[in-house]
């Protein structure tokens, strides 16, 4: 949930701390109070695009700071993958500046605004106008619709046989449009020769300039060898290993005597033999390195030409060379034989498209069974909230195309009068309606996501009275799976508030503020008795609102 919120020269805001609760949690105000403004600043530090012209007038940046207290396994995995400490909360801390940057931190850490944006979509569910055109929008309905099945569709075989379906289309794409050009595949020719002629082996540049370092360092190397066998094993006098069998030799006298000097002689035995492997691995070394003239001169013309292929195709090592080599032989192979390589890829593709037609089946099969769930689901909620010759239908239909998501159309259909025919859900027309209808899809398509919370901004347009009492008390049932905000305008859906925050404004010194303010009980009674009755507070009104408050018990 959404514990806290700072908020610094954000539009009219000059200097705000709120602290909110779990619940539902009613915004309300005077047309033009400001209170969208909340909503933005909640917007900002979720990640939202940042206009420079947010910033209060006179001030050079503006801040927002926020608290969420949630614990989700997809956030944690966003932290560990960014580097991002996890604590008891999570902190969000955004400052947008007037040349339009913007700097974000997350517990701390300075992170992307895409990162932030990640961590946002398990955070709070925002539904505003712009929203319900995006469930309009036919193209998204298919996005909801996986939503909503989530794990239980997998799209893992059907990608696997896509991609390489594209791949081999694209390959036939190629094939069929291009021209055989004579020079250019003579050159290729050339070049396949000059390649093969150097019998190419991967890594044997490193190999050779090991071996040609070696070489010219062999006498070095020699002399130095030498040196230390003469001084470890072949010295009359001075061979370390002689001196040693000669001590040996000597405590073998005594160590009958003492048993102490058993056990040192034990020891000096073996090191003595460790001596000897360690000669035995000098001597090898020594024997290797020679010096060979033909062999110097031998290395040294095919270090020579590897460079020269190298520099000449302009690759860095014998590998790429290869790998370029085998480029040529297969472009080749395909310019020379094309006809029958094009009939393999036409195979292919046959075979691949009967794999994918397979597999996007799978896929519709499932999104139909889930498809008949959601639209009871729909159905039921919209019944609640006073629809009820509501008919709503997921039709998902075959396309001709493929693509990431399979080959369905996925279209919301709905009628709202009986008898009338299902139509297009973009072609609702009256608000009240809409309204109803973007909270139902809404509620089911929320699912089980564990989410902090979520916030309607003029969910309650064109709905009155008893409708209204029903949206409202929708939002209360909601708010008790995750922390619901909402701005209205209407008694019916205030009066059933956990927490009422009222927004004012007001003029200081030729300058204009919102203030932001969580109301008490008594003033919760005025503020709905003003929404039944206007600013002048009759008995009637007043009455009213206490019996609506009232009502909320029969519902809990």
């Amino acid at each position: 949930m959404l514990k806290e919120m700072k908020i610094e020269n954000f539009a009219l805001i000059d200097n705000l701390h709120l602290e909110f609760k779990k619940g539902f949690t009613v915004i309300s105000g005077e047309t033009g109070s400001g209170k969208s403004i909340l909503i933005d600043a909640i917007c900002f530090i979720l990640g939202f695009k940042f206009n420079k012209n947010i910033v209060r007038n006179g001030a050079d940046k503006t801040l927002v700071e926020a608290i969420f207290d949630i614990n989700h396994e997809k956030i944690n995995e966003i932290f560990e993958e960014n580097g991002i400490t996890f604590d008891d909360y999570l902190f969000i801390r955004r400052e947008g500046y007037l040349n339009g940057k913007s700097i974000v931190r997350i517990n701390g850490k300075v992170v992307t605004n895409n990162i932030l944006k990640l961590v946002a979509k398990y955070l709070m569910d925002i539904h505003t106008q712009h929203q319900n055109y995006e469930l309009l929008n036919n193209s998204k309905h298919i996005n909801y619709l996986d939503k909503y099945i989530g794990s239980g569709i997998s799209f893992e075989n059907y990608l696997e046989v896509y991609k390489e379906w594209n791949n081999v289309k694209s390959k036939i794409e190629e094939i069929k449009n291009s021209t055989l050009n004579e020079s250019y595949i003579d050159y290729v020719k050339f070049q396949i020769n000059e390649l093969d002629k150097a019998s190419l082996i991967s890594g044997e540049d490193e190999e050779l300039e090991n071996r040609i370092k070696l070489l010219n360092n062999s006498e070095k190397i020699s002399k130095t060898i030498n040196s230390v066998m003469e001084n470890l094993k072949y010295s009359e006098q001075y061979s370390i290993n002689s001196n040693l069998m000669s001590a040996i030799k000597s405590l073998r006298t005594i160590d009958y005597i003492l048993d102490d000097v058993k056990t040192i002689v034990e020891k000096l035995e073996g090191i003595y033999y460790e001596l000897e492997s360690v000669f035995d691995d000098i001597k090898i070394i020594g024997d290797e390195v020679h010096f060979d003239i033909n062999e110097f001169d031998a290395i040294n013309s095919r270090i020579y030409l590897i460079n020269s292929l190298k520099k000449k195709f302009n690759k860095n090592t014998v590998l790429d060379l290869i790998e370029y080599n085998n480029e040529l032989h297969d472009y080749l192979d395909e310019a020379l034989n094309q006809e029958s390589i094009l009939e393999r890829y036409e195979a292919k593709e046959k075979e691949l498209f009967k794999k994918l037609t397979i597999e996007a089946d799978k896929i519709s099969e499932i999104r139909k069974k889930y498809g008949e769930q959601i639209e009871k689901e729909i159905i039921s909620e919209l019944n609640y909230m006073g629809m009820e010759n509501i008919v709503f239908k997921i039709n998902i239909a075959k396309d001709s195309n493929f693509n990431s998501l399979g080959n369905d159309n996925v279209n919301f259909f709905i009628s709202t009068n009986k008898g009338e025919p299902l139509k297009n859900l973009s072609k609702i027309v009256s608000g009240g309606e809409l309204s109803r209808i973007m909270l139902a899809l809404k509620i089911v398509f929320l699912g089980n996501e564990p989410i902090a919370g979520i916030i309607f901004d003029e969910i309650d347009t064109g709905v009155s009275g008893k409708i209204a009492q029903k949206v409202g008390e929708k939002m209360y049932y909601l708010s008790s799976r995750c922390q619901v905000f909402c701005i209205t305008h209407l008694p019916q859906i205030a009066s059933l508030s956990d927490n009422h925050y009222l927004v004012t404004k007001k003029i200081e010194n030729e300058k204009t503020f919102t203030e932001i303010r969580m109301i008490n009980s008594d003033e919760k009674i005025n503020e709905i008795a003003k929404m039944i009755g206007g600013e002048n507070i009759t008995e009637s009104a007043f009455l009213n609102a206490k019996e609506l408050i009232g009502n909320k018990k029969i519902i809990e």
